[in-house]
């Protein structure tokens, strides 16, 4: 099996995906995370008898190369932070995310990045000038970071899009998951032109 089996294994157990930087200082691999008993999940972990156990049930359900089958249809990947590709500043804040789920290619790329978040419900002046920002700072080879939400998040998103440094969105939930659905046609096109990345599995 290759690793990402293992890691996306992990993030679809929640008592695992929750404790997964945890988990890697006591295991050090995520293939030893998943095939740890229940007494060494007790031990290293502090989990009751009841979650260590629940724990087993549900890795012993799970059929890992359909789940990653179905990521890669979806045109997923997954980027870990043991990869190369995964970002420099992103791995030098407290607790980075060890699993990344990615569409697109620009996350793998930018040197320069800015995030520009805001009100969902914001005005026309606010969002005229996100967009405008935005734009000026994609001119410039800087890359745009949002959120993908109504107002000043798809703003940012647009003006980005329009020049070269590109558009990176961080979503809460899957990358199945389109959300705000009016936002469907933006997805497309940061995915085409920028990244969409989540710590969630599809």
């Amino acid at each position: 099996m290759s690793e990402d089996i293992y890691w996306l294994g992990l993030k679809l157990i929640p008592e695992l995906n929750n404790r997964l930087n945890r988990a890697l200082e006591c295991f050090g691999l995520p293939e030893n995370i998943w095939k740890a008993s229940i007494e060494e999940l007790k031990r290293e972990l502090g989990l009751s008898v009841d979650v260590a156990e629940r724990v087993v049930r549900q890795r012993n359900v799970l059929c890992l190369d359909r789940e990653l089958d179905k990521v890669k249809r979806a045109g997923v990947e997954l980027l870990t932070i043991f990869d190369l590709s995964y970002p420099r500043l992103l791995k030098e804040i407290h607790s980075p995310p060890p699993v990344l789920f990615v569409k697109g290619d620009l996350i793998k790329g930018y040197e320069m990045a800015v995030a520009i978040v805001g009100s969902r419900k914001a005005s026309s002046f606010g969002r005229t000038l996100a967009s405008e920002l935005a734009q000026e700072l994609s001119r410039c080879g800087i890359t745009v970071v949002s959120g993908v939400a109504r107002g000043i998040d798809s703003a940012a998103h647009r003006g980005a899009l329009k020049e070269e440094g590109g558009t990176v969105g961080v979503l809460g939930c899957g990358l199945d998951i389109v959300y705000p659905p009016e936002n469907k046609k933006l997805y497309l096109e940061i995915t085409e032109k920028g990244s969409l990345i989540s710590e969630q599995p599809l």
